[in-house]
């Protein structure tokens, strides 16, 4: 049974096989006089710096790719900017903040209505950071910097921040600090547009390898990338058809098998994206999935629940490493139902297939 639908948009970069950098000066808008201490990164990605006194950066080891920066300070706009490094050129970049009037902590609205305020937040750490079993060892630090605001006309919670929202993701070993442009959660569906930048506890540890191995396989990124590089089969999945009726999401079962062939995975311009179009939905299986430990298992609809994807738009442009660069291109559901924040790893992650 399908319980709900999610949807959202991960700024996406893809990858190569240069060494470059990115550098340049933060000024403020209305004097042109530098900005100390700026966050600057790339936006999902373990990629980024601070200003220094004189307001400037420098982000090196970056490989080839298509990126969005980041850049975020207490008491100025933040801003994001689409930064191509697919032509081996090292960018230099300035960059303009605009002051703003910071309102009230909102520490300040909790006090005042703590049980409503509460609520909301239980509700939003539910429906962003997920339900899945690293769910369960993810922390948001600074939740006193989220705002919400709920419609009951349409039975609607939204949440927004103009503040970094700090995330400790013990089972991964990351802090994510996270801007969050949008989160709605209406109807059993979430929508949300994130840009995190991640930091590493220990990239030695063999724990959090582990995990980030477990938590890869089969995830909707390894999916994408898998279909990018037509390696669908040798990488354990199968997809097929399916169509909603009566609210739910039906296949024919193996007279529904899709061929990677015969999809419309068009090559763009650049080796490392790929352009994807199909129709209705895909029911996707993998061994990775719960009880699906052999070939024949995964021909068991009826007791397995499949993974479930369908696109919103004509066509989506994915990179290689499964990395989505079309803003709410794709809805998931079903297995991926309950992967969110708690599941992220950074776009240039990636792992040998088992």
């Amino acid at each position: 049974m399908i319980k709900a639908l999610i949807t959202f948009f991960l700024p996406a970069l893809i990858l190569g096989s240069d060494n470059l950098a990115i550098d340049g000066i933060v000024l403020n808008s209305e004097n042109a006089k530098p900005i100390n201490m700026v966050n600057v990164y790339l936006a999902n990605s373990t990629k980024g710096s601070a200003t220094d006194k004189e307001g400037k950066f420098h982000i090196p080891n970056i490989t080839k790719g298509i990126y969005d920066l980041i850049v975020v300070h207490i008491g100025f706009e933040h801003k994001t900017i689409h930064v191509n490094l697919l032509r081996n050129i090292d960018e230099n970049i300035v960059i303009k903040l605009k002051p703003i009037i910071l309102e009230g902590q909102q520490i300040q609205v909790e006090a005042e209505y703590p049980t409503e305020w509460k609520k909301q937040l239980s509700t939003f750490t539910r429906e962003f950071i997920g339900n899945s079993n690293n769910s369960k060892y993810c922390t948001i630090i600074n939740p006193e910097v989220i705002d919400f605001k709920y419609d009951k006309s349409i039975d609607c919670l939204f949440a927004s921040s103009d503040r970094i929202i700090k995330i400790q993701n013990n089972t991964l070993g990351y802090t994510i600090d996270l801007l969050l442009e949008n989160f709605t959660f209406q109807n059993g569906r979430v929508s949300y547009t994130i840009f995190p930048y991640f930091s590493e506890f220990s990239s030695n540890n063999a724990k959090y390898q582990q995990a980030r191995v477990d938590t890869y396989f089969g995830s909707f990124k390894h999916f994408l990338s898998a279909l990018t590089r037509n390696r669908l089969k040798q990488e354990k999945f199968e997809i097929y058809r399916g169509k909603r009726e009566n609210g739910k999401i039906k296949t024919k079962g193996r007279s529904a098998y899709v061929n990677i062939d015969s999809l419309i995975v068009l090559p763009t311009m650049d080796t490392y994206l790929k352009k994807i179009h199909f129709d209705n939905y895909f029911v996707v299986l993998s061994k990775f999935y719960p009880n699906m430990n052999s070939r024949s298992q995964m021909r068991y609809f009826d007791f397995y629940e499949p993974a479930y994807v369908r696109m919103k738009l004509p066509e989506a442009i994915v990179d290689t490493l499964g990395n989505v660069h079309t803003i709410n291109a794709f809805t998931t559901s079903g297995y991926w139902f309950d992967q969110r924040v708690a599941d992220l790893l950074p776009n240039e992650y990636t792992a040998e297939a088992k």
